[in-house]
């Protein structure tokens, strides 16, 4: 589809290690 809906559903799936990543800084 659209590059913006892939940069999203990428970022969906990269959650769970963005959400630790976060609260560990």
């Amino acid at each position: 589809m659209s590059e913006v809906f892939e940069r999203v559903y990428h970022i969906v799936q990269a959650i769970p290690r963005g959400k630790v990543l976060t609260y560990g800084l």
